[in-house]
């Protein structure tokens, strides 16, 4: 081969070896600077679920159909004129059955439940939100129709503006489904929405933002499809995956304590996020402290009564929710035995159910949790935990009312099974890695204890636009900060266990030693 060929094939090959190499940096660099799609998954109540869709006579789940609007009212004014008594006088000879039976013509005008089949009635639906947000401006509007200024935005509408604002509104998406469903079913819905935004963004995988219910339908979806492999980061917030105390109930643990009740109330107070309305509230609790303490003693002498304590069940709690999947995967893995068999007992529900054979595929999730969480990690899905805490449980079981919660759900549920200190009291240890200072929590013991957070003081899933906690998240969720305790120290100075102290900014600040309760807990 003479040198004139030689010097062409030479230059031939460089140029193609040339275009080679850039194509695939081109293809490389195009891929890096994708952005990857979020999607929020909302909790329960997030999707507005409306009876009659699309009709004038359309109407919230919950509320009375209009033909059963003039017996709604009816009952309900003999259910206040009931509540009236039980408020004012202790031990009065109230007819506690007949309380009972108007309380059941309340809940029978009303549409919480679903159909046997655990299949929503009365022509139900709700706006959905196939394309990425910017698209639906009527997410950000109020009941009147008018745009909730960012500012004043809180929760779900806060993450979707701080997402919208960090990566485009084009790139966050807002899935919605009927949050009384099984979580199975949802998380089957959810498959096929991130299949959709896939296909709508041109990108391989998805981030997913989750709250409340939300963190359920993440969690089977998880446990599902995790094979799959197209979920980049995912974030749980507050999340009710694995249960909730104040199910209790379904074990016919029913107890009002009026001490517990005040505490909480306040407790409550100091949480709310508005000042005026927290100190119109813990002035109500001081002048009404006489009436909570014989509401109480009046609701007692019906739940301590076996026999009208399953009339309640059987003739108010029954027809209001039986076939609602979703409250029975609220209960917590322990617990569920013990629950489910106590229905069975009453005749509330049956092994022939629907909604049985549906919730106990939950309880098998539930139970492989921690296992899925880890395996998430090892996977390489990018996984974040926050659980907020500071106030007391709920105080109409009794096991939820000395515990540490976000008001709605337990801190060491909502962490993934943190060792978290009773209401106003400390745990005995003194030392270790991950906990925290004021000796209310440890860490260690969660799912994922270097990629958990805890903050104290914000009530359930209420983190405000722009403040340190909805920047985090969203920086969690879109891939800012790597995660890990010390990734997050070191980018925004921020340790494993923060508080909030002015409700009006959520500014967080190291939570200290001097944090610690009084013991006192109230």
């Amino acid at each position: 081969m003479n040198s004139v060929w030689k010097k062409l094939l030479c230059t031939a090959l460089s140029v193609a070896l040339l275009l080679s190499v850039s194509g695939s940096a081109l293809s490389a660099v195009a891929k890096m600077e994708q952005t990857v799609p979020v999607i929020l998954v909302p909790g329960f109540g997030g999707t507005a679920v409306y009876n009659n869709y699309g009709t004038e006579e359309q109407n919230a789940v919950g509320d009375p159909l209009p033909e059963d609007q003039e017996e709604h009212d009816a009952a309900q004014r003999a259910v206040l004129a009931d509540l009236a008594l039980m408020l004012t006088v202790p031990g009065a000879p109230m007819d506690k059955e007949g309380l009972i039976n108007d309380l059941s013509r309340l809940v029978k005008t009303m549409t919480m439940n679903l159909s046997k089949n655990c299949k929503s009635m009365h022509k139900c639906g709700y706006n959905k939100y196939p394309k990425s947000i910017d698209h639906y401006p009527e997410i950000f509007l109020n009941e009147d129709g008018e745009e909730i200024p960012a500012e004043e935005r809180a929760g779900e509408q806060a993450y979707l503006t701080q997402l919208g604002e960090s990566i485009g509104y084009e790139n966050v998406y807002f899935f919605q489904y009927d949050y009384r469903k099984d979580a199975a079913d949802s998380a089957d819905q959810l498959n096929r929405y991130i299949q959709n935004v896939r296909k709508l963004s041109g990108s391989s995988k998805v981030s997913l933002l989750s709250d409340s219910e939300g963190c359920v339908v993440v969690a089977n979806y998880m446990d599902l499809h995790m094979d799959e492999d197209l979920v980049d980061h995912c974030v749980f917030v507050d999340g009710a995956f694995a249960g909730v105390s104040a199910t209790s109930l379904f074990g016919g643990f029913l107890h009002m304590d009026a001490i517990q009740t005040s505490k909480f109330l306040m407790t409550l107070g100091d949480a709310i996020l508005d000042d005026d309305i927290a100190m119109i509230l813990k002035l109500g609790v001081l002048l009404l402290s006489y009436n909570i303490g014989t509401l109480t003693y009046n609701v007692n002498s019906i739940t301590s009564d076996p026999k009208l304590c399953e009339q309640l069940y059987l003739k108010v709690f029954k027809p209001l929710m039986k076939n609602v999947a979703i409250f029975y995967e609220f209960i917590p893995y322990e617990d569920f035995t013990d629950a489910t068999r106590y229905l069975r007992k009453i005749g509330f529900i049956s092994t022939d159910d629907v909604v049985y054979q549906k919730i106990k595929k939950y309880h098998k999730v539930q139970g492989r949790l921690v296992e899925n969480l880890k395996a998430m990690k090892k996977r390489g899905i990018k996984t974040y935990v926050i659980a907020n805490y500071g106030v007391s449980g709920d105080p109409v079981t009794t096991s939820g009312d000395q515990n540490q919660t976000d008001v709605l759900i337990d801190t060491k549920y909502a962490s993934a099974y943190a060792t978290v200190a009773d209401y106003g009291k400390t745990l005995d240890k003194t030392r270790g890695k991950y906990l925290s200072p004021d000796r209310v929590i440890d860490a260690s013991t969660c799912a994922l204890p270097n990629q958990t957070w805890f903050v104290r003081g914000v009530i359930h899933c209420t983190f405000h636009y722009n403040s340190d906690g909805c920047k985090l998240l969203t920086n969690m969720v879109i891939g800012k900060v790597e995660p890990s305790l010390r990734a997050v120290q070191k980018k925004y100075g921020f340790s494993q266990f923060v508080k909030v102290t002015d409700h009006e900014t959520q500014s967080f600040s190291d939570i200290t030693s001097s944090d610690a309760p009084s013991g006192l807990g109230i």
